[in-house]
């Protein structure tokens, strides 16, 4: 097990802050610029998907592809500029390269584990659809009254299967999985950078028993995804499962894909357990429990408190600002040096 650079507990929390305070203050920015450089925002694409006259596919692939770039672009300049001025993670602690691995073999295990991942949350979907668990998100709705014509495929490659998976994948498992690396134990990592992922879609933080099934899968989604960038040294595999399960599906296909991923089970049966077996361990192997404990319920308070008072974002970016600063000293070259 490779032990953390820096262990010490003002170096976690202040990666926590950093990260934190760089996807939050990524948004704000990104929304208080848009109108300026007369980009769209996630409101102007809400406008033109729910809207009267709605949904406007095309039109709303435009803005969403622009609040997208604009967003992540922002974020990830500001945290690769951290990086590297401040040092880490390194290229190999962010999975930004190979791995030593040949381009098929990650191209494969990307495939394989995205389908495996999507089997639990696609036959949710079957079953939500047969005895109606629970409620869908809004977009879900939308998605069930209209037909899927090309532009809404257009849409999608834009808000879901194409563009999305490359930017989050960059932020979350890249910087933030990367920079978790350099302070916590792999196990730790893994399950800090998931958590900050799962609050970050708060569109399944509802109390309905379906979409809270789509919250805690969608966690155990991001962990394995983090996993799979510690295990293969590389971030594609991650970026290619995110591609697949994020790929809209009507309920034949959904059934089919559940199918897939059983035969896969099957026949991969060694492969998978193997890699399931090195799943666990680098679970087990997390040393820093009291810390993720209290750390992923005062996030999970944080997603709630914010849903019900938006206001109450701007002092918890303040104090994700002064703990993040107090990090950036200690990581700055003037104290390396010293």
């Amino acid at each position: 097990m490779t032990q953390p650079e820096d262990p010490k507990p003002l170096g976690r929390l202040a990666a926590f802050a950093e990260t934190a305070m760089l996807l939050v203050a990524g948004s704000l920015i990104a929304a208080a610029i848009a109108p300026a450089l007369g980009l769209a925002t996630r409101d102007g694409r809400d406008a033109l998907l729910f809207g009267e006259g709605g949904p406007r596919w095309l039109a709303g692939a435009s803005a969403e592809a622009q609040w997208l770039i604009l967003r992540f672009g922002l974020t990830l300049l500001a945290a690769w500029l951290i990086c590297w001025w401040f040092g880490g993670p390194s290229r190999k602690l962010a999975g930004l390269s190979r791995g030593g691995r040949a381009l098929g073999e990650l191209i494969a295990f990307g495939l394989v584990m995205g389908v495996l991942l999507a089997a639990p949350p696609f036959a949710m979907r079957v079953v939500n659809e047969v005895y109606g668990l629970g409620e869908n998100t809004p977009f879900w709705d939308l998605m069930a009254r209209h037909p899927w014509t090309p532009d809404f495929w257009v849409f999608m490659a834009a808000s879901s299967f194409v563009l999305v998976p490359i930017v989050e994948e960059l932020f979350f498992r890249a910087y933030v999985l990367g920079r978790y690396r350099m302070h916590f134990t792999s196990g730790g990592a893994v399950l800090l950078s998931a958590s900050v992922f799962w609050v970050s879609h708060g569109q399944y933080l509802k109390p309905d028993i379906y979409l809270l099934t789509n919250s805690a899968l969608a966690f155990v989604s991001a962990c394995v995804l983090a996993w799979s960038v510690i295990r293969t040294g590389s971030l594609l595999p991650a970026i290619i499962a995110h591609c697949v399960f994020n790929v809209p599906m009507t309920t034949p296909f959904l059934i089919g894909t559940v199918a897939l991923a059983l035969a896969l089970v099957f026949l991969l049966r060694r492969r998978v357990a193997d890699a399931a077996m090195d799943f666990f361990r680098t679970i087990a192997n997390t040393r820093e429990w009291i810390f993720l404990v209290a750390t992923i319920t005062v996030l999970a308070a944080l997603a709630f408190v914010i849903r019900a008072y938006e206001q109450a974002v701007l002092p918890l970016v303040g104090a994700f600002v002064l703990l993040a600063f107090s990090g950036l000293i200690r990581r700055s070259p003037w104290a390396r040096r010293g």
